[in-house]
């Protein structure tokens, strides 16, 4: 997905969805500003706003706090860092506890979308050989976010017919995390990615790699997507 720098008419359709009177009709305006990763700084700020004016407040409406997360969504995916010190307000005394948990997702995702901002900005280290989009996850598995990583092998998994040089790199990460700190969930969740698109490759050559992680690896689930991604190749 890239950065979306809309028109007018576009800001006056997310301000009307935010500004309803209806919870509903803010929230579809909040996830639709989150999912299409606006960086409009006069509409941030406006979710900015009403992010500060409602996170504080103890309801038994979770439409309330539905809004709140998404707008707490809306910062993260702007790759705007002069976001970050609310989402960790909104942490820090938020009552609610889901609140609490979307706003530190948040300041991942910021964190993530800042680092994609500056690798769509690069080329620096890119391989001829490959293609834009080939590059671009080369870049993003070699990211120190596992995050990232996770993101880059989903995309890896769903398609077909890549340069045998990106499963290359799948499998470098792979064997690279496995003294991660697999309790973290991110961690896990990024390793079972790789292990999935490795296993898509449909490249025996990588037999190896999957069996040095379910022999290497002591978790269980990682064992299990492991032996999975073995039985696709």
């Amino acid at each position: 997905p890239g950065y979306v720098f809309i028109a007018s008419t576009s800001t006056d359709k997310y301000l009307k969805l935010i500004d309803s009177p209806d919870v509903k009709n803010r929230i579809r305006g909040a996830k639709m500003i989150a999912e299409d990763e606006v960086t409009d700084t006069d509409l941030l700020n406006k979710v900015k706003e009403k992010l500060l004016v409602g996170y504080q407040t103890k309801t038994r409406d979770r439409h309330h706090y539905d809004e709140m997360a998404y707008y707490c969504k809306a910062l993260g995916a702007s790759a705007n860092l002069g976001y970050m010190d609310v989402l960790k307000e909104v942490e820090s005394n938020t009552p609610n506890r889901n609140l609490k948990r979307h706003a530190i997702n948040s300041q991942k995702l910021l964190t993530d979308n800042v680092e994609m901002k500056k690798m769509r900005a690069s080329r620096e280290g890119w391989d001829s050989n490959l293609t834009d989009r080939e590059n671009r996850y080369v870049q993003m598995l070699r990211s120190d976010k596992f995050r990232l990583k996770r993101d880059a092998a989903k995309q890896i998994y769903d398609e077909t017919g890549l340069n045998p040089t990106v499963y290359k790199v799948v499998a470098e990460q792979l064997l690279g995390g496995l003294n991660a700190n697999l309790k973290d969930r991110d961690t896990l969740d990024s390793m079972a990615w790789l292990c999935k698109a490795l296993g898509s490759s449909g490249l025996a050559e990588h037999k190896e790699t999957l069996t040095q992680v379910n022999d290497g690896t002591k978790n269980s689930k990682l064992k299990k997507y492991a032996t999975q991604a073995l039985g696709m190749l």
